[in-house]
């Protein structure tokens, strides 16, 4: 059985109290957390944030914490000036840390609601999406030891790093050889970064090229790694939520060939659907509309397999029915919206049997968990 913090530091008190004073006592220094800080542009040109692509990090630092408190996570939006703090650590008691692993999960899982919250009522205080800003901000909230999770779309507008200035040729070595010697890419040393949903645009923005996408990668990484951190990139789809934010965002110009069938696309279910109905919601449009211009210019031989998937509920019922329901209520939108038949391949429905995160921690229902789980995921082959 685990020792739990507490226990440690009792044991450690007590050799001590045997022992000089004078003598070190190894393996009884309190253990220490490290951060997370999550950053976020939440523009109106890119998906609004979604914890979809972050549960497994997320829960990971917060059931990890040996301290209380240290399961917190710092939200940056921006380059806004305050930084809400939402704890995820799960505690026994005010001043212990669950140590059982199942447990603990299930307390995290209870507390991303929390998270979420902040995140729907994020938005950025200024115009345009300050790529530059928002590492700058995420790093003056952290220390050496941290991670940083930044959900961005990188598409900046905002100096010193303009798209539409520096256009699409931009030699990236060269802009960031430049930055650094202006003294505008911060010190991330000690830092652990990933990126998530670079390239992935929404909104006023058009979807980018493949070689945009790439040169929107290449930038965050590049300055990223100049700064002295350890830095990743995230390839995956992130959910096509509708973005939150009003302040106008200049729009970037882009190429003719997008990047339409190279990844999957996510639809969160809340978008589509009211709950627990099969027919599409008023507002669907407004994010079939986009999904179908991208299908309708699929290349031949490419076709897309239409997915529902659902929350687990207290009744034990998996839902098979109505997830296929969706899927194929969604596929025959996207016929009528001009997506051509030999595209659109079968609708299944799994139910719940492939969740991004539990959504019934401690048998509890949790609705912003659950809304994770409601989704229809598009994939192309």
């Amino acid at each position: 059985m685990p020792i739990s913090f507490t226990a440690r530091v009792a044991h450690c008190a007590v050799i001590g109290f045997v022992m000089s004073a004078s003598m070190t006592l190894s393996g009884c220094k309190a253990p220490e957390d490290h951060g997370l800080i999550l950053g976020v542009t939440a523009s109106a040109a890119e998906p609004a944030p979604s914890l979809a692509p972050l549960v497994g990090a997320l829960t990971t630092h917060a059931v990890g914490a040996v301290n209380p408190g240290g399961g917190a996570v710092k939200v940056v939006v921006g380059n806004n000036t305050d930084t809400p703090v939402v704890d995820l650590t799960p505690l026994r008691s005010s001043q212990e840390v669950e140590q059982d692993p199942d447990q603990a999960q299930k307390l995290v899982a209870s507390k991303l609601r929390k998270l979420q919250a902040v995140l729907d009522i994020s938005t950025p205080q200024k115009p345009g999406l300050d790529l530059m800003g928002l590492f700058r901000r995420t790093v003056q909230a952290s220390s050496s030891g941290d991670s940083l999770l930044l959900d961005t779309s990188g598409v900046s507008t905002v100096d010193p790093l303009d798209l539409r200035v520096t256009g699409w040729s931009i030699d990236v070595a060269s802009t960031v050889t430049d930055l650094r010697k202006r003294g505008l890419i911060p010190d991330a040393r000690g830092r652990t970064v990933r990126w998530i949903g670079l390239g992935v645009t929404a909104g006023t923005q058009p979807e980018l090229t493949l070689p945009e996408v790439k040169t929107v990668t290449d930038l965050a990484l590049s300055v990223c790694r100049a700064s002295g951190a350890v830095c990743s990139a995230e390839s995956g789809d992130v959910p096509r939520t509708p973005p939150h934010s009003t302040q106008p965002v200049p729009v970037v110009t882009v190429g003719r060939t997008t990047t339409t069938c190279t990844r999957p696309i996510n639809l969160p279910g809340d978008v589509l659907f009211d709950r627990g109905s099969t027919s599409l919601s008023v507002n669907a449009d407004q994010a079939l509309g986009t999904v179908a211009a991208q299908l309708a210019t699929c290349p031949a031989g490419r076709v897309a397999t239409i997915t529902g998937h659902t929350s687990s509920e207290l009744s034990g019922d998996h839902e098979f029915a109505l997830s296929k329901a969706r899927a194929v209520a969604v596929r025959a939108r996207l016929l009528q919206l001009g997506v051509p038949m030999h595209v659109l391949g079968a609708a299944i429905g799994v139910g719940d049997t492939r969740q991004v995160v539990n959504n019934l921690p401690d048998g509890q229902r949790v609705d912003a968990l659950a809304q994770l789980n409601q989704r229809v995921e598009i994939t192309i082959k």
